[in-house]
């Protein structure tokens, strides 16, 4: 590129500016003591290089967590650890901080293993995680994107509460078909997970999370193991009235994905009936309940989708092999449905604003 000469005609004809825009420019630059180089285009395009005294760049090394992150108060509280919103002064934006409280090497193991689990499903529908480190306390911590929003349980109490005889909305605008929509996101998300090869293993409504721009998000991967994993005998791990029967065995058989299509199917009984598919007065007696099944068919005082109860009943199905195989399947017919709900909403559009003209028909005629 060569050197422009400070001559607004030859700039304005350049570039097809007028002579005043010309010279405002020029004694603008002339202003700031900067040598312009570049090269004219009709595009109205010119390329210049300020000479301004060169600035350190700021310093990103070497911060300790605490001088990093600047705490903006708590968002949760769990049995292992907490969740506080903190300021990133590095980046200036609040994050979530996920803290582990125990240092037990188990602990610890477990908590890298759900970071690093999330971290790699890379999906719109999973938290992404920035950064593992330890509190100068010596406690472990990973931060992430932080979620603004309510979970679908909190959705599914709403739109059931609204409703009477049929199907209402919120007053924030929340619908069945919209839960549905939700769930519909979760599951292609769990698709997505058992791709990777990843079962979650503690599904229900209270892990997807529903944010401030309708983004949905499945939540909680603590428990979450390769495919394929050996059980642990003896050990139950999940929330009872979600775990697919054969979790219960004594023989714990090994990881399968299918044990997270069972507590989809339990998710979507929540949204159909307000209540999970099994009762207790604790957690031992909701076992025995699920343990001598059968899995109950979804009821409720509402219009139900044939559908979805069929849905539902297939994905509980106690033999897992009896059971829909993967949660892409689940996703597809869940997708088949809402599909067909919109064009039934369309449809019924239609014959309610004919019933509208009615009356205008009728004054018509009769003239």
């Amino acid at each position: 590129m060569s050197a422009i000469t400070p001559d607004p005609v030859a700039l304005a004809a350049a570039t097809d500016i007028d002579i005043g825009s010309a010279e405002r420019v020029l004694a603008w630059l002339a202003g700031r003591s900067t040598s312009v180089i570049g090269e004219y285009s009709a595009a109205n395009t010119f390329v210049f290089d300020q000479e301004d005294p060169p600035q350190p760049p700021p310093d990103v090394q070497g911060l300790t967590p605490d001088q990093r992150y600047e705490d903006q108060g708590l968002l949760g509280r769990g049995g292992m650890g907490e969740v506080r919103r903190v300021y990133d002064r590095q980046l200036r934006r609040s994050i979530a901080m996920k803290i582990l409280h125990k240092n037990t090497h188990r602990a610890v193991d477990r908590f890298l293993g759900e970071a690093r689990v999330i971290a790699g499903l890379q999906h719109p529908g999973v938290l992404p995680v920035h950064e593992i480190g330890r509190l100068p306390d010596g406690r472990v911590y990973f931060t992430m994107q932080e979620i603004r929003g309510q979970t679908l349980r909190h959705h599914v109490r709403e739109v059931h509460h609204a409703t009477d005889n049929h199907w209402r909305a919120t007053a924030d605008g929340w619908t069945f078909r919209r839960l549905i929509a939700a769930f519909h996101a979760a599951c292609s998300t769990i698709a997505y997970s058992h791709g990777e090869g990843m079962v979650h293993r503690d599904l229900k409504p209270q892990n997807i999370m529903v944010g401030a721009h309708d983004e949905v998000l499945v939540v909680d991967w603590g428990l979450a193991r390769a495919a394929g994993s050996p059980g642990v005998p003896g050990r139950i791990v999940g929330t009872p009235a979600y775990l697919a029967p054969e979790l219960l065995h004594t023989d714990c058989p090994p990881v399968d994905p299918r044990s997270d299509v069972y507590a989809l199917g339990a998710v979507l009984y929540v949204i159909l009936t307000n209540h999970s598919p099994f009762h207790g007065g604790d957690a031992q007696a909701i076992i025995e309940a699920v343990r001598q099944g059968p899995s109950p068919v979804p009821e409720a005082g509402l219009p139900l989708p044939e559908e979805l109860i069929e849905l539902c009943v297939r994905a509980m199905a106690r033999d897992p092999n009896a059971r829909i195989g993967h949660a892409g399947v689940l996703a597809v017919a869940v997708r088949t449905w809402l599909d067909g709900a919109h064009q039934r909403e369309q449809a019924q559009a239609l014959v309610t604003q004919a019933r509208a003209t009615l009356p205008e028909a009728a004054a018509l005629r009769a003239r």
